[in-house]
């Protein structure tokens, strides 16, 4: 059944997108809910919900290997992606078993030996996972990689009052040493050297979040290893782009309304050729300002 399956995936399963498309986004929740691509010129988005670099590597190998219109690939890189729970959304019985079952079939024998030694019983069940999708999409003649691997979100919700609310009833006071996650930072630097191999501009972004989100104390480790391990790579910081309260879904999310807003400005923003200038954060924070 699995090599049965497999191989008419495998067979089938096509990884074009569209010749216009030149320029993707991946990510976690945050890109997936900011960039409306419908908004913006020759950009598609890539990003999904709960997604670690590890299986953003392994969804952006065939992306690259059968798409050479592909010229400029974004990543968001935000404080809470090298925090070391990352590590979790790579292995845990939460996100194994379906991130397993999207990204089976592109991952290597490293990436697979990676899960069975951190979840062995996880890594088993996950293959149950591979199968079931494995004959849904042969039922329903699903063999568009793309399709259901990460898009862009609309969110309706608002939640943001609330959750200051809770916000403010953590103990802020209380210090806790920080610890980052190693294999996160270390798909990610395999993402940075997969687009060099292919001669593809890549660019980190962050994400705008709300002034009072509170997962930034990071700051300084995030920064360190901003210009240690990934010295060479820009990063475009939308963190601080101003946006109403009511365009926010929550305090790290944005809703529709705010994706409609900031997809706009950053399709113009592209226009006006912020990849092309010399410093491109100084380019960015004039345009935020005005």
């Amino acid at each position: 059944l699995f090599v049965g399956s497999n191989a008419i995936i495998t067979k089938k399963t096509s990884y074009k997108i569209s010749d216009s498309i030149d320029k993707i986004i991946i990510g976690h929740s945050h890109p997936e809910c900011a960039y409306n691509d419908a908004m913006i010129d020759g950009f598609k988005n890539f990003s999904s919900s709960g997604e670690a670099y590890f299986y953003n590597y392994y969804k952006l190998i065939p992306c690259l290997e059968h798409n050479e219109n592909i010229k400029t690939v974004f990543v968001e890189f935000t404080n809470n992606q090298i925090n070391e729970n990352m590590n979790s959304w790579i292995w845990d019985n939460d996100h194994l078993p379906f991130k397993y079952g999207l990204f089976g079939l592109q991952i290597n024998e490293e990436g697979k030996k990676l899960l069975l030694e951190k979840n062995p019983k996880g890594f088993i069940n996950a293959q149950f996972f591979l199968l079931q999708n494995n004959f849904k999409n042969i039922l329903h003649r699903h063999f568009n990689f793309t399709e259901g691997r990460g898009e862009y979100i609309t969110l309706k919700r608002n939640k943001l009052l609330e959750e200051i609310k809770r916000q403010a009833l953590v103990d802020t006071t209380k210090k806790y040493k920080i610890f980052t996650s190693e294999y996160n930072i270390y798909y990610l630097k395999k993402i940075v050297n997969y687009c060099a191999a292919k001669n593809v501009k890549i660019f980190f972004v962050r994400t705008p979040m709300h002034k009072n989100y509170a997962g930034n104390t990071n700051e300084t480790v995030y920064k360190n290893i901003l210009q240690t391990e990934f010295k060479g790579i820009e990063l475009l910081d939308f963190k601080n782009f101003s946006l109403a309260d009511s365009a926010f879904a929550d305090l790290e999310h944005l809703n529709y309304k705010g994706a409609k807003i900031y997809s706009t400005w950053f399709n113009q923003l592209l226009k006006d050729g912020v990849l092309d200038s010399t410093n491109k954060q100084a380019f960015i924070n004039k345009r935020m300002t005005e």
